[in-house]
């Protein structure tokens, strides 16, 4: 079965914003009205594109599509750096070995933090 909560998404669900996840959704509508998204924002953003793509490879691609068709620091080098830290670059590892379903070691980012 299929850990992921909602599936593999469209890319198109996602650049519209149509998730279902209604702050990811909120974030990413931001992000293309406005081209600015806040670097503590913009990573918990990242991580959840793990959860409604196939593969790590497809979320970076995803990622980078989004990132630099929608920010207006898209093809900077600091937000690669910032899109590389949804992956465990410049991150801890989980602590005490956990490991999730899709992500395995990388620490998770819930977007509900965000909610309160």
């Amino acid at each position: 079965t299929d850990p992921r909560p909602r599936g593999v998404l469209p890319l198109g669900a996602l650049e519209a914003g149509r998730t279902g996840q209604a702050l990811w959704d909120a974030m990413q509508l931001a992000l293309v009205e406005s081209g600015e998204m806040h670097n503590n924002v913009r990573m918990t953003w990242g991580k959840a594109v793990h959860e409604w793509s196939a593969s790590p490879a497809e979320a970076l691609a995803r990622l980078i599509h989004l990132n630099n068709r929608y920010a207006l620091d898209g093809h900077a080098p600091p937000s690669y750096g910032g899109i590389l830290w949804c992956f465990g670059g410049f991150d801890s590892a989980a602590k005490g070995g956990e490991t999730h379903a899709v992500t395995g070691a990388i620490k998770a980012r819930p977007i509900e933090r965000h909610a309160r």
